[in-house]
């Protein structure tokens, strides 16, 4: 698993390091494999890698440029939801106490159920941590 340090690292590295635009294999007259980056200003494409006679390594660079900013992306949504299925969670489990409170120790407003109820209170307005 990785951490959110981790994560960070990655991101910092792909938004400090990496070119802007898609990378692309080419094969030089050698018949050696490089990674290009986009054009410049000058219309100049600048080699980012060279991978020798090794197609399949100059792809995975080349891809790794689209692809790593995905997959951030998709980690940072799936932390997202997983954020908010936990609310949800949460927010059923003191419905489920509350109402299981109330029904099974009458009268209503018994220390039990107060307490639910004010968790369930602090929970809603966001202030369950304080």
């Amino acid at each position: 698993m990785l951490t959110k340090e981790q994560i960070a690292a990655m991101q910092g590295r792909y938004e400090s390091i990496a070119t802007f635009g898609s990378w692309r294999c080419e094969q030089l007259k050698d018949g050696n494999w490089v990674v290009v980056g986009p054009a410049d200003e000058n219309g100049i494409s600048h080699i980012i890698a060279q991978c020798s006679a090794w197609k399949n390594k100059a792809d995975f660079i080349a891809g790794a440029r689209q692809d790593i900013p995905a997959l951030l992306d998709a980690l940072d949504e799936a932390e997202w939801r997983t954020a908010a299925l936990e609310q949800v969670v949460k927010h059923h489990s003191y419905c489920v106490n509350f109402i299981a409170c109330c029904t099974f120790n009458p009268p209503y407003g018994t220390d039990v159920c107060d307490k639910w109820q004010f968790d369930y209170e602090r929970f809603a307005a966001g202030k369950e941590d304080e």
